[in-house]
Formats: structure tokens, C-alpha cells, sequence
């Protein structure tokens, strides 16, 4: 008997879509269509969920007519449509805005995501009328104009705007729409602000302003959620008064958490950042600061965490011990090693030591030549300490012994981890991740230098290790030294427990706040543990 032919028209049309869903490309699954009527019913008629998602690069006009003559057969009801305009290479009709949006029209009342990237004079205006639930919307154009009609779009909360050549105007009655909670307006020259069209509006904002220079994000949606200020300016003071005029009134100044503002030349720290009563996180880094300045932020009871890395300092400001509720403090990058030893000992203790609930604290590049006796007072609460890349500092105190107990991240030099092998043996109970900096040993250390197999003894002795980062300097084609490349050869053989891997020290940053909240609750739990088994033990 001869075998039996398939009869693939028997499939139902609901068949076809499942198998033309898993094409990659919008491209086959329209050939698809071409390949006989019933393929064609099941991608056209039957297949609208083929569809929830359209790109059209489009370069003529033609693209577009063609789309909406596929719109016209189809039974397509996409929930995303992204129209990009691509470059015109003179052969075709170029595409007008009018055209465009045209193509939009005809699949607006289903969309919840627009995108349009087009190389021309741009409106949102009365075409977005038919967009009810609409709830994402990017326009990136060469020109672009903002009528009321955003004000309509009830579902709207993200918006992204780019107006390219010319500055984005906004026409009479402009507004945001009311459930707006995120807005991106990079490079559009924005000289002033839409009111919200709601008074409660909720919305965060992203602007790039000429007459200042600088943008800034700012969240006014609840407590929960996070608020950043970003200064991208090259600015030489920021004058408190300047920021009041840009705002509209349903921004509130005072849930801002969180402030960037790395290298923007600032030489003071603005005194309107006083009024932000819940401040959480300010970075500050590559700025040439007066530190005088930094008293300004005395008044913020809920700052938590400051990077005042490459600031040029000379010493460690005295300003930074008003700042008792932080949590972390990035002095990374400075010149404390310029000052002699006694007044920089005595700058360490005047700015570190009321810092009682300080857990993160980083000291790097700043050409220290030894141990400062201020970080003893922090034992208690310090638990991550960045020590890289201080030539000078070899051997640790017997003090550190306290502070090592405590740390759960280290990052130290290779010299400070071979000259102190047995010490970290000894007291690094809870060290869990240690960074290891540099290639080689300093000459200065050689006299306290243990073999690599003493290192290696001592890291497997610390019963928290888990991870052990070198960082390397990959610019530098750095060589490691007998004594670098025989532990980082021989460590994953001599203590498979713990996960060694290479850092690029561009990469290399410390610890956010969110990764000290888990800091935190481990220590809780870990505490609560203890308790529950010492009460089990008197029972």
C-alpha cells in the first residue's frame, strides 16, 4: 500500500497561527500569507494576535500606503506599533507627518505603546484623540510641538519626547496628562514647563534646560518609590532660587531622596539642597568642593549615604561629622596623603569619629602610608571597608583586628593581604568578599611578606569566604607577580570553596544603599537566629 498523503488543509485556522506565531520576523510571517488562501485567512483574518506587536522602518512613502492597505485586510489589533523613520535615499516620494500619522490612525484605539522616530516637523496634537488607552508614547523628531490634547489621554504615564533641531514648543494650553508618572525630555532645549493637567499629577521628570544647563529628575509619587536630582551641568554654583521658577507646582521639592551630580564643577555645595528634608543619597564625586560647603548638609537627618569621591581633598573635611546618620561615605580618589601623619590622624578623627552608624567606607587612591586609627571607632558598625591602591600601607595595627572582625567586604592591596596573612586568619571570621588590588608587592613590605601558601592557608582558615576579586588594570597590560600568579593560580585548586574571578577596575564601585538594607537584614535575621537557639539551649 503507499503511504497516505498528509491533508494539511483539515487544520483548523487556529493551528496555523500557533505554528506562524513562532516565525521571528513580521517579514515571514507575511510571506506566509502568500503561500495560499488558507494561510492567507488564518495570518489575516484569524491571526490578530500575530500581530500585537508592528515594526515599520519606513524611508518613502510607499512603506506606509502599504501598511495601511495591510491594515485594511487585516483583522490586526496590535498593542505596540513602532513607526522609525529610516534615511530617504532619493528614489521615492518622502514621507510627510500627515502620512504618518495616518498609518497610526488606523490602529490607535487598540495601542497601549506608540513609538515614532521621524526626521521632520512634528505635532502631538489631534490625532492622538482616537488613543484612549494609550499608555506609553515616544516621540523622537526633528521638530516637535505639544498641544492640550496630551492633557486627554487619561491612561498615559509614560511619555518620551525629543525634539532635535529645534527647541520643543509647546502651544497655548500645553499640559501633561494626568496619570503621567514618567517623563524623558533629553535635548529637547526646553525653555519652560507644561502645567499638569491634573493638580494631583504624579510625575517624574527628566529635562535638559539651557538657561541652566542642567536636568533633573524628580518623583513626587509616594514615599516608596525612589527620587533622584541629576546635575549634568559644568556649573560653578547652583543659586537655590534659580530651581523654583522650572518647577510646576505639583512638584514637591521635599520627598526628593536622592541627588547626582558627579562632574559638574561645582565648587560649592548648593545651600538649596538644605531644604531637602528627606535626602537619602547624594553623589557629589569629581567636583573641586570648598569643604566648608559640605556644612550645608547638616541640617539632612536622613541623608544616608554621600560620595565625595575625587573631590580634591586634602584632608578629610571636618564638616562630614554633622552627617551622623550616614550609613555610607565614599572619600575615594582625594590627596589625604599630602598632609604629614599627625594632622592627617587628626583630620581622620574629627571627621569619622561621630559617624557611629557609618557601615560602608571607602579610602582608596588616596596615597594613605598607613592605617588611620579613626576606623577603630567604627568597629561596631563599619562592615565594608575600601583600602585599595594606598602604596604606602602594608602592615595593619593590632587595632584592626576589631574593624576585621566586623567587615563582610574588604578591599585591600596585595601587600597588606601578604604581610597580613595571619591576622586576617585570626579575626576575619565574617569576611564574606575580599577584593584584592595590584600586581605585585611594594618594596617597602617585602620584610613582613609570607609565601602564597600562607596566604592561601590563611583564606581557607576564614570561615565566611566566599568570593575572593582581583582587580586588574586591563589598560595597563598588567603582569602579575611570582607571588600574585602563584595564589591566584592556586587558590582554586587549594580552596575550592571559594569563587575566585578578575575584576576590570573600571567596573570595580562600592555598595549601594539597597545592598546595606540587605546587610542589615541579614544581620537581623542572623541575630534573631541566635537569640531563638540561646533560648532553646536555657529551655
Amino acid at each position: 500500500m503507499g503511504q497516505a498523503k498528509s491533508d494539511y488543509s483539515v487544520l483548523p485556522p487556529e493551528c496555523w497561527v500557533c505554528i506562524a506565531s513562532y516565525l521571528p520576523s513580521q517579514r515571514e510571517k507575511l510571506q506566509l500569507g502568500l503561500v495560499c488562501k488558507q494561510l492567507y485567512q488564518a495570518t489575516r483574518v484569524h491571526g490578530s494576535r500575530l500581530w500585537s506587536t508592528i515594526l515599520i522602518p519606513f524611508s518613502t512613502a510607499g512603506t506606509l500606503h502599504s501598511f495601511a492597505a495591510f491594515c485594511r485586510s487585516c483583522a490586526c489589533s496590535p498593542q505596540m506599533l513602532m513607526l522609525q523613520h529610516g534615511e530617504w535615499q532619493g528614489e521615492q516620494e518622502q514621507p510627510q507627518w500627515q502620512e504618518v500619522v495616518g498609518a497610526a490612525q488606523l490602529v490607535l484605539p487598540t495601542l497601549k505603546r506608540l513609538m515614532i522616530k521621524f526626521d521632520g516637523d512634528a505635532d502631538a496634537g489631534e490625532w492622538l484623540r482616537g488613543a484612549a488607552g494609550l499608555e506609553e508614547l515616544s516621540l523622537y523628531c526633528s521638530s516637535l510641538t505639544l498641544t492640550g490634547v496630551l492633557g486627554s489621554l487619561t491612561r498615559l504615564r509614560d511619555l518620551s519626547l525629543e525634539s532635535t533641531d529645534r527647541p520643543l514648543e509647546l502651544a497655548p494650553g500645553a499640559a501633561f496628562p494626568p496619570a503621567l508618572t514618567k517623563l524623558f525630555a533629553v535635548e529637547s532645549r526646553l525653555t519652560q514647563v507644561p502645567v499638569a493637567a491634573d493638580a494631583g499629577a504624579r510625575c517624574a521628570l527628566l529635562y535638559s534646560l539651557p538657561c541652566f544647563g542642567f536636568g533633573f529628575l524628580v518623583d513626587t509619587w509616594g514615599a516608596r518609590l525612589a527620587r533622584q536630582f541629576t546635575v549634568e551641568s559644568r556649573l560653578t554654583q547652583v543659586p537655590g532660587a534659580a530651581f523654583a521658577p522650572l518647577l510646576p507646582t505639583t512638584l514637591l521639592w521635599v520627598v526628593l531622596s536622592k541627588l547626582l551630580a558627579p562632574e559638574s564643577r561645582l565648587t560649592q555645595v548648593p545651600e538649596a539642597l538644605a531644604s531637602l528634608a528627606q535626602l537619602e543619597s547624594a553623589y557629589l564625586s569629581r567636583n573641586p568642593l570648598a569643604p566648608a560647603t559640605l556644612s550645608c548638609l547638616a541640617p539632612l537627618s536622613n541623608l544616608r549615604l554621600l560620595s565625595l569621591i575625587g573631590c580634591w581633598f586634602e584632608r578629610p573635611p571636618e564638616q562630614l561629622s554633622a552627617l551622623t546618620s550616614l550609613r555610607g561615605l565614599y572619600l575615594d580618589y582625594n590627596h589625604f596623603g599630602m598632609e604629614s601623619e599627625a594632622a592627617l590622624q587628626d583630620a581622620f578623627s574629627g571627621a569619622l569619629t561621630r559617624l557611629t552608624q557609618l557601615q560602608a567606607l571607602g579610602l582608596s587612591h588616596n596615597m594613605l602610608d598607613s592605617w588611620p586609627t579613626a576606623i577603630d571607632q567604627l568597629a561596631p558598625s563599619l562592615q565594608v571597608l575600601y583600602l585599595e591602591s594606598n602604596p604606602g600601607m602594608a602592615r595593619l595595627p593590632p587595632s584592626a583586628a576589631a574593624v576585621l572582625s566586623r567587615l563582610r567586604v574588604l578591599s585591600i592591596d596585595c601587600s597588606v593581604l601578604f604581610c597580613n596573612a595571619a591576622k586576617f586568619a585570626a579575626s576575619a571570621a565574617r569576611l564574606e568578599h575580599l577584593f584584592v588590588s595590584g600586581s605585585g608587592l611594594m618594596w617597602h613590605a617585602l620584610a613582613g611578606v609570607v609565601p602564597a601558601e600562607e596566604v592561601m592557608q590563611a583564606l581557607a582558615a576564614m570561615p565566611s569566604l566566599k568570593k575572593l576579586t582581583f582587580v586588574v588594570q586591563t589598560q595597563r597590560e598588567e603582569v602579575p607577580s611570582v607571588e600574585v600568579a602563584q595564589l591566584m593560580l592556586g587558590l582554586p585548586r587549594r580552596c575550592p570553596h571559594i569563587e575566585v574571578e578578575a575584576l576590570d577596575s573600571e567596573a570595580f564601585f562600592g555598595v549601594t544603599l539597597t545592598e546595606l538594607d540587605l546587610m542589615a537584614a541579614d544581620e537581623a535575621e542572623a541575630a534573631a537566629a541566635a537569640q531563638a537557639a540561646a533560648a532553646m539551649d536555657a529551655d
